[in-house]
């Protein structure tokens, strides 16, 4: 039923096993699809029974899934549904206690959490009362950082948005706030753009940096977005959200602003979660048409299983539970746009895809308007209209979104959301020592068709986009993908091209940009996994210079002595750890296993960010006692680098040269894996950072 590498997803993150089978089912087994399929069905449509087999068909078929949570989540005691999470951020010591409290929780229950940062103070502005400084929304984000990395979630990998509007105080660090290797790793994020940054630029003007509306300083506005451009374009952060544009579906402003969860597409009040599920467009394709009769029934049908979903879901927190059933926002959205544009022999981008998106988009929404009122008609709108005074006559303040579908689409087998195909060729696993490709992508008999995404330009990216956002009302999670010659100047268009076209938040990736080169073809997979046999340099026995670094580590001093050869270059390590003790047989191996790799002819740079960015606890515990590295690896690393540059020689032996071909791996299976929607997604073992 499914291609083995999926089965084994399935197996590992959303079947039931072992005990939690058991107090399910009553006895001991593993759940299958089909089980599943009915253990979902049955949990969300427990007020709508006459519903249960049409949940069952929908999700059986792969026609409509919800977001993963809900999959691997539904009728498991004390597990939410819910993927996406809107963390309250109060500029006070008990908001931040608040905020870490419910982070720790909806994220160990599987959930993403977006964090509007704007809402802290300055970095050093004075707080009130106290003879004390403000840490700014930076240190937040360090802390947070240190403490998700403390504890591991129970079903999938936690994703945080770092999320600061344009005119904050502390902008200008913001945008670099990632660019010391190790810190802020559990963080994504996005700068909140508003029109009044936008016409500064334009107008090549100044612009206020404001706090509590009073203006703290004046800044360049196009020398801070050449600064957000070029910093996108060499590492693919900052991501970009338009406050002004993101503002206008929020129709009670009164009660505060719309934020954003991890990926970008859920857009909602501070303190609310949304649950999504994605509608399959490959499975509406007959022959060389789409079925819009069966699509409107599956749209009709998908909504009011997200709208059941909301009153059977267990929230992390009382008041989020309060909060969602108070305004009750939905996430529905579409999956499988490429693999559809590829059977009806449509190239994605040109007139004829942007033409049908419109046509397909149009009866989505009108669908999803219709449902919203009629199931107010039914069950009640939803109690802010009441509340507010502002009465209106809808089910759910929010209704449809697009998500990145990055594992879900996979158990579809379908293309992610809205995003174009990455590669063609095929992705290659290692199964039993075996190379095996795993995803193939389906091709048209028509060449033209078969386009890639770093082979779309920026405006066919963005003019499928632009067609989605106008009928959805919430945003898109969705990457640029750019090949590696793209220029600075590319990601200011791109950038510049979705505000004007009013697309709420986008991405870009520029192929490479990242130290850790992102391959997902086959002939650049095989070349990762190709074992190249070297000889190292012998142990020569002839006097060597050298020096020795005393640093301060959690189990006390640890000693690095780094020497020469008669060329300058580092040669070997020694480390040994002070009086106090410590790992003794690890840092042995970790001086035999740099020293090798140094006489090898391997780059020091190499060396150093391997070694880089390694945490351990002790380490961090002792931060306060003026430890100032994360690790004895990162200790070692930094000695290294030190040396390096003090002797004026990067690179260390001319041969061997050895050309390695590099990627970005997977936390879980090492394979390729790649940015889309903007999240970062393996083809391989399915993990997300998404989730």
């Amino acid at each position: 039923m499914f291609p083995i590498h999926v089965e084994e997803i399935l197996q590992k993150r959303y079947y039931l096993s072992g005990e939690v089978f058991k107090n399910y089912y009553g006895h001991d087994g593993i759940e299958n699809w089909e089980m599943l399929c009915r253990r979902v069905a049955d949990t969300i449509s427990k007020k709508s029974p006459e519903m249960t087999l049409t949940y069952f068909n929908m999700l059986n078929d792969k026609i409509f899934l919800p977001n993963s949570p809900t999959l691997f989540g539904a009728g498991v005691n004390g597990l939410c549904y819910s993927a996406c999470f809107v963390i309250p951020m109060e500029d006070s010591i008990e908001g931040w206690a608040n905020s870490f409290r419910l982070g720790m929780k909806i994220q160990t229950a599987g959930g993403g959490c977006g964090f509007p940062l704007h809402n802290l103070r300055p970095k050093w502005f004075p707080v009130s009362g106290k003879r004390a400084k403000a840490a700014g929304p930076i240190e937040f984000m360090k802390c947070w950082d240190q403490i998700s990395h403390s504890f591991s979630q129970a079903v999938r990998n936690g994703a945080n948005m770092g999320f600061l509007r344009v005119d904050h105080p502390n902008i200008e660090d913001f945008i670099s706030c990632k660019d010391k290797d190790g810190e802020i790793s559990a963080f994504n994020i996005s700068v909140a753009i508003t029109d009044e940054f936008m016409k500064a630029v334009n107008e090549n003007k100044d612009f206020e940096l404001k706090w509590k509306d009073k203006v703290v300083k004046k800044i360049d506005a196009r020398n801070l977005w050449n600064r957000i451009c070029e910093h996108a374009w060499k590492t693919g952060e900052p991501g970009i959200m338009f406050y002004d544009t993101l503002q206008e579906s929020n129709i009670y402003p009164e009660f505060g602003e719309f934020s954003t969860n991890p990926c970008s597409e859920y857009t909602g009040f501070m303190g609310t979660a949304c649950n999504l599920g994605s509608i399959n467009l490959k499975k509406f394709v007959d022959g060389k048409k789409f079925n819009y009769d069966f699509f409107k029934n599956t749209v009709r049908h998908s909504y009011q299983f997200l709208d059941d979903l909301i009153d059977v879901n267990q929230y992390p927190d009382d008041k989020i539970d309060e909060l969602v059933k108070l305004f009750r926002p939905i996430g529905l959205g579409i999956m499988g746009v490429a693999d559809m544009f590829i059977m009806l022999g449509i190239r994605y981008g040109s007139e004829e895809s942007l033409s049908l998106m419109e046509k397909i988009m149009k009866v989505f929404r009108k669908t999803c308007d219709e449902m919203n009122e009629e199931l107010a008609n039914i069950r009640g709108p939803h109690g802010y209209s009441m509340v507010s005074g502002k009465f209106k006559n809808v089910r759910n303040i929010t209704h449809s979104c697009v998500a990145p579908t990055g594992t879900i689409s996979m158990i579809a087998g379908c293309s992610s959301g809205i995003e174009p195909i990455f590669s063609f060729d095929p992705i290659m696993r290692i199964m039993d020592g075996e190379k095996k490709a795993i995803h193939e992508q389906i091709k048209s008999s028509i060449p033209e068709v078969n386009v890639s995404a770093n082979e779309l330009s920026v405006s066919e990216h963005i003019s499928v986009t632009s067609i989605v956002q106008k009928y959805v009302n919430m945003s898109i999670s969705k990457t640029i993908n750019l090949p590696n010659s793209a220029t600075i100047e590319d990601v200011k268009r791109a950038y510049e091209m979705s505000w004007e076209a009013g697309i709420k938040g986008i991405t870009v990736y520029r192929d490479g940009s990242r130290k850790n080169q992102t391959l997902q073809t086959k002939d650049s997979y095989k070349n990762t996994q190709t074992i190249t046999k070297i000889t190292p340099r012998k142990r020569e026995q002839v006097p060597l210079v050298g020096e020795t670094f005393k640093d301060k580590i959690g189990c006390g001093a640890l000693f690095t002595t780094v020497n020469y050869d008669e060329n300058g270059n580092i040669y070997e390590v020694f480390i040994r750890p002070g009086k106090h003790g410590g790992c003794q047989s690890n840092v042995e191996g970790l001086a035999r296993m740099a020293s090798i790799a140094l006489r090898s002819g391997i780059d020091v740079t190499e060396i150093v960010d391997q070694l880089k960015g390694i945490r351990c606890p002790s380490c961090l515990v002792a931060k306060q006692k003026g430890v100032k590295f994360l690790s004895c690896p990162d200790a070692v690393g930094k000695a290294i680098e030190h040396a390096a540059k003090r002797n004026g020689n990067l690179v260390l032996i001319k041969e061997p040269k050895i050309k390695e071909v590099e990627y970005e791996k997977c936390e879980e299976c090492s394979a390729p894996i790649v940015n889309e929607g903007g999240c970062k997604v393996c083809k391989s073992c399915g993990w997300s950072k998404c989730g």
